[in-house]
């Protein structure tokens, strides 16, 4: 279906899934499982900041998880790992 207004035009689209609010797989991870961001610039601000979204998302889903932090290297890539460890 299309809607004009202004001459603007814009599509609407049905049942298009929504996507998650985090941009991070938390809420797909069984303990054990990781997933790695790139970092070029070793900035250890990035790193906190995973950190604390993993914090963030075990208090709002109120699920008894946890997650750790390390630099890593993934290929050639240097960055941050994720895992879940509970």
């Amino acid at each position: 279906m299309t809607y004009e207004n202004g001459g603007l035009r814009y599509e609407i689209e049905r049942n298009v899934p929504l996507r998650g609010r985090g941009k991070y797989p938390f809420n797909e991870m069984e303990v054990g499982d990781s997933f790695f961001v790139p970092n070029p610039f070793h900035e250890k601000a990035r790193q906190a900041a995973l950190a604390r979204n993993g914090k963030r998302y075990r208090r709002r889903a109120g699920k008894p998880q946890r997650f750790v932090t390390r630099t890593a290297v993934h290929m050639t890539a240097t960055g941050v790992r994720i895992w879940r460890v509970e």
